[in-house]
């Protein structure tokens, strides 16, 4: 797959890198991975849940705009 989107959008293998990670989203993107790469944005889809669907379950998108410590972007599907 990572061949295939360098190849597809004639990216450099520097400008391409796939990361996976396990855990709680939230915890991942906030604590793990924004401090460890010292990113300058974070780019965040957002799902469209109701207000109780978020108060039942948590929005990721939610924490990760109140928690990180670099900008945030939230970007939001047409429907």
């Amino acid at each position: 797959l990572n061949q295939e989107l360098v190849k597809k959008y004639d990216l450099s293998s520097k400008q391409f890198h796939v990361h996976l990670r396990f855990g709680n989203p939230k915890v991942v993107i906030v604590q793990d991975f924004q401090p460890e790469y010292h990113n300058d944005l974070i780019v965040v889809g957002s799902t469209g849940k109701n207000f109780l669907e978020r108060l039942v379950m948590g929005s990721v998108a939610s924490f990760v705009v109140r928690e990180a410590s670099c900008d945030v972007l939230l970007a939001r599907s047409e429907k």
